[in-house]
């Protein structure tokens, strides 16, 4: 694909790496990663981020040059080493609260935001956060939390804080996830009622346990519930999800059974055991791909798709390009199998969303580059099949 050519490009000249920060969690978390894929350039102790389209040209130009162009920051400090808290970009605003673990229990309601030093992210929205603040001043109270002061490792751990900035409404032993944008009036009106129409995400406030020294050495002292790990599900990002869709109907799955999910989701974690067994049993019996799309970090798609909670399980035909969404509040095997058993077509179905123009272009490239074979092999496995369609000869761009 994209990222490969560029490599090829660039081979002598940058070294260019790839990192699965679904795998190497703290190195997403110090990095403040929020979306994928996310590229940038390390150069010389400041990090360079691209946001221009993906084309090899594109990339190789910024790597060589015009990265100088564009804004930068200090490479993030491992996790836990001693960080410069004095960075005026990072000083708590007036009006915002410093919370620890001790003063998150004694909260009734608030609004808090959990952030680190070095996330440009964070200080860009620290001063918004602070209008905020100001502007809600005796109706609600805004609180900071720095997650990367190991007094704050039990927040951490309690609520599942996988990026920052990570912004939560506390109220009525309950907590939140705000999904907004980061505008002043966004804030101020999730913060003031708008929370209350976002019952579906709520989550019960979780207990907030001390670390002792055993768990802090990495063995934990308390029963979690974590993602189960994919054996049988695909986890898929937004240009897969496309490319799937755009490959002929008649050289992959017609059906596509997809859970929009996210790591914070308490529900979600709950139910991934449960859809993994649904996957097992889907591969001995059918063809259709069985996918996980983290919603949190696919916002575009998520949008696009009008997904409104987690987690939210659609049936997608490619042949007709309609949708179904499992809407049964009682998430059983019995009950999936049966929706996706031809219990979907009860249900009244809508078009899948195209992606926007740009998106497509890139999209098609990929499976020109790829060819077909490949794209079937990826989407099923994850990896390229030995045996699969063929594929079709490279065309020549005059």
């Amino acid at each position: 694909g994209a990222m490969l050519q560029t490599a090829l490009d660039l081979k002598g000249k940058v070294n260019v790496g790839r990192v699965d920060a679904y795998v190497n969690t703290k190195l997403g978390t110090r990095f403040g990663v929020t979306g994928y894929p996310w590229l940038v350039l390390l150069h010389q102790g400041r990090l360079y981020e691209f946001d221009g389209i993906r084309d090899p040209k594109l990339m190789t130009a910024f790597a060589l040059e015009d990265f100088a162009t564009k804004e930068s920051r200090e490479i993030p400090s491992p996790l836990g080493e001693e960080v410069d808290s004095s960075l005026e970009s990072s000083e708590i605003p007036l009006n915002v609260i410093k919370l620890t673990t001790p003063d998150l229990k004694k909260l009734d309601k608030a609004f808090v935001m959990i952030h680190a030093p070095w996330c440009g992210h964070c200080n860009k929205l620290l001063p918004t956060f602070g209008k905020a603040a100001t502007q809600l001043l005796g109706q609600v109270t805004f609180g900071s939390i720095d997650g990367t002061d190991p007094d704050n490792k039990p927040i951490m751990t309690a609520f599942d804080i996988k990026s920052y900035p990570t912004i939560l409404m506390l109220h009525d032993n309950s907590y939140t996830p705000y999904e907004g944008d980061r505008a002043l009036n966004s804030l101020v009106s999730f913060a003031s009622s708008g929370y209350l129409d976002a019952k579906d995400n709520t989550q019960p406030m979780p207990t907030i346990t001390a670390i002792s020294s055993t768990a802090s050495k990495g063995t934990k002292n308390e029963d979690t519930v974590e993602m189960a790990k994919n054996v049988h599900v695909v986890e898929w990002t937004t240009d897969m999800f496309d490319t799937a869709m755009q490959t002929p109907a008649k050289s992959s799955s017609e059906l596509f059974l997809v859970e929009f999910y996210a790591q914070w989701c308490g529900p979600c974690r709950a139910f991934s055991s449960l859809y993994e067994e649904i996957a097992g049993e889907l591969k001995k019996s059918s063809d259709i791909v069985v996918a996980r799309i983290d919603g949190a970090l696919e916002e575009e798609l998520r949008t696009r798709m009008n997904i409104l909670n987690y987690p939210t399980i659609l049936l997608v035909d490619k042949t007709n390009g309609q949708m179904y969404k499992f809407s049964s509040k009682e998430r059983t095997k019995e009950a999936i199998m049966a929706f996706v058993n031809n219990g979907y077509k009860e249900v009244k179905g809508s078009p899948v969303p195209p992606p926007t123009s740009s998106t497509l272009s890139i999209i098609l490239a990929a499976i020109i580059i790829g060819g077909i074979g490949w794209s079937i092999g990826h989407f099923k496995n994850g990896k390229k099949k030995s045996k699969s369609v063929p594929k079709k000869p490279k065309k020549k761009i005059a």
